[in-house]
């Protein structure tokens, strides 16, 4: 069996070895390709080698006659002929046998690229069979790349109003899409083509003309740090992406508003939501002389506090209200927490007297809930009295006015003067008449917010002495009450001066009424 070493010579870049071999199976029925030093064992001795014109190909720059040389030893060689457009042949006698195709005929052969720079493209950096964009041109430019090679390129410069993607026309090489405009080389390329002569590609981009916009924020009922309500940016653009816009809404001006809290931009004046990092939108305005308006809105949200009220003086209990929602039912004498807003309407409604009070209604306003002397005053004459909430109202007590009581007379002052007196007959101290000395004494004690509950007398029933003592003890417990008469025991002579005059249960009632009255 012989062995045989192929090799390539100068300007060849493949060929293939047809010869037999000894084994069962042909190991290469359509023949060895042989791209680089190759080794072919178990070549029948003798046997007939066949190398085809064909099934030869040249580098760049090379063309055919192609000569074919032998060696025994690899080194001393023997051409045995040279391919045109047939064969050549050669036996390969026993042992080992070198084989060498080429040097191929250095030729004029060119594979060229041509590069046309379409609409929009400026300017375009490109690399022969190099991934480096080593060279800029700005005209239409041609490059020899050999045989398989590739010519890389990036687009340096666009023409005003293109931009992505560009087109390669007609496409080749990898897949053409996008080609970067910012000067970084990337791996796009354009193919040689497969055989000598020029391949020319038309780069085309896309138009894309520039978009002007202008934005505009409505305080919406607050005001910007400058004392306006609106504010306007300049006149904006964007290229490309049909003029889609995402304007990014911190670029607008925080505005205040008394009472609210800001809460973000809405679509419009009603707007519940806002815009959530961005405000997203389309223009279709070419000139910067007429841009897109658009306008946001800010979204208010009531600020929430927290104010006290507490009934005072004369008010045993009332209700009170929030913008007309009942907040509280108040029945005591202490503070009780609502919840307010800045322009918030507070109304006490359902109001339960003391007796003896009325109105008008005060309200009391005071620093915190430990003071005394209010800082300000509100009266109200009314029966549902009210305020509007402010920071200087967040303690306030409402009292009512305490009403005048009426002096006691058995009937008036003349004819008191002239019946109950020395002479005349006791009999003119009607049951009806102590009944109502016994009323005013508890319209008086209820009045100071006491008590002073009695059992009337029928019509002909005896006044004793216990229940003239009676009397005479719940006057003593009213403020400022005058002189009273000594306590009546059984027996005890009933005189006139103990019910009318200096000293009687009528004068020392009258003193703490006026008492009352005055104070």
């Amino acid at each position: 069996m012989a062995t045989l070493y192929c090799r390539l010579g100068t300007g060849v870049s493949r060929y293939v070895v047809h010869a037999s071999y000894s084994t069962a199976t042909d190991p290469y029925p359509n023949g060895a390709t042989i791209t680089t030093s190759r080794t072919l064992s178990y070549v029948k001795d003798n046997s007939t080698v066949t190398i085809r014109a064909s099934e030869t190909e040249c580098e760049s720059g090379y063309t055919f006659p192609v000569y074919v040389y032998t060696s025994s030893d690899g080194s001393s060689w023997t051409q045995v002929d040279y391919l045109q457009s047939g064969t050549v042949t050669f036996n390969v006698g026993t042992g080992t046998k070198y084989v060498r195709v080429g040097p191929a005929t250095a030729g004029t052969t060119s594979y060229k690229v041509k590069v046309v720079l379409g609409s929009g493209i400026k300017q375009v950096g490109f690399g022969v069979n190099a991934s480096v964009s080593s060279n800029v041109s700005s005209t239409d430019f041609t490059v020899d790349v050999g045989a398989g090679g590739r010519l890389y390129i990036n687009i340096a410069r666009y023409e005003d109003g293109y931009t992505y993607p560009v087109i390669a026309t007609p496409s080749s090489g990898s897949a053409w899409t996008v080609v970067n405009a910012n000067g970084v080389y990337n791996d796009h390329y354009i193919s040689a083509p497969s055989s000598p002569g020029t391949r020319t590609v038309t780069l085309t981009a896309t138009y894309a003309p520039t978009y002007y916009y202008q934005m505009h924020a409505d305080a919406n009922g607050g005001q910007f740090a400058d004392g306006t309500t609106a504010w306007a940016s300049s006149v904006l653009s964007t290229r490309g992406s049909g003029g889609a816009v995402n304007y990014d809404v911190s670029n607008f001006p925080t505005p205040i508003r008394g009472g609210y809290t800001f809460v973000g931009w809405g679509s419009s004046a009603g707007a519940t939501t806002t815009y959530d990092g961005t405000v997203s939108f389309v223009t279709n305005a070419t000139s910067s002389s007429s841009p897109k308006s658009v306008t946001v809105y800010a979204v208010w949200r009531r600020t929430e506090y927290t104010c006290y009220i507490k009934l005072g003086s004369g008010i045993n209990s009332a209700s009170v209200y929030v913008d007309g929602v009942l907040k509280s039912d108040i029945r005591d004498k202490v503070y009780h927490a609502i919840s307010v807003r800045y322009d918030s309407t507070i109304t006490v409604k359902s109001i339960a007297k003391a007796t003896g009070y009325g109105r008008p209604y005060t309200f009391n306003f005071y620093q915190n809930s430990t003071a005394t002397t209010p800082t300000a005053t509100l009266v109200r004459d009314m029966d549902e009295p009210y305020y509007g909430y402010s920071t200087a109202r967040f303690y306030a007590e409402i009292v009512a006015s305490k009403s005048s009581i009426g002096l006691f007379y058995w009937s008036n002052s003349t004819w008191d003067a002239a019946n109950i007196k020395k002479g005349q007959p006791i009999s003119n101290l009607t049951a009806g008449r102590w009944n109502n000395l016994l009323a005013k004494i508890k319209e008086l004690a209820e009045a100071e917010g006491g008590s002073a509950p009695y059992t009337g007398v029928s019509s002909g029933a005896t006044i004793y002495a216990a229940t003239f003592n009676a009397a005479r003890s719940a006057i003593s417990n009213r403020a400022g009450y005058g002189p009273l008469p000594s306590a009546q025991e059984k027996g005890d002579e009933v005189k006139a001066a103990l019910f009318e005059g200096s000293g009687s249960l009528k004068s020392a009632l009258n003193a703490a009424i006026n008492h009352y009255n005055n104070s």
